[in-house]
């Protein structure tokens, strides 16, 4: 994928905004996810946090922020998420959501 500087000004904006925000936590992930999912062309994006995780596998998950959405949807992440809960990547890949590890793998290379 080829950045442009105009690809590059729009994340660097975007975190900008992002900081102005971050004084209400709820505010400025809201903002990222819209952002992120704007310059991804996404329609979708959530955040979650980990705890107890380990090497390829998943620890205890939350979601932190969910957007795209309508609200009777959003109740339905939190349960989906804890699915992934104390599994390892490579379960979670095959059963819930493919092409898991291969991402992750991705970022750790």
């Amino acid at each position: 994928m080829d950045l442009s500087l105009e690809d590059v000004s729009a994340v660097i904006r975007l975190v900008r905004e992002v900081c102005d925000r971050w004084d209400d936590p709820a505010r400025w992930r809201e903002h990222l996810l819209k952002g992120a999912c704007t310059l991804l062309k996404g329609n979708v994006g959530m955040m979650l946090t980990e705890h107890q995780g380990k090497m390829y596998h998943f620890g205890k998950l939350s979601v932190t922020s969910v957007v795209g959405l309508s609200e009777p949807k959003r109740t339905l992440v939190q349960p989906g998420i804890s699915q992934m809960a104390d599994r390892d990547y490579q379960d979670v890949s095959e059963n819930f959501l493919p092409g898991l590890t291969r991402l992750y793998d991705d970022f750790v290379v």
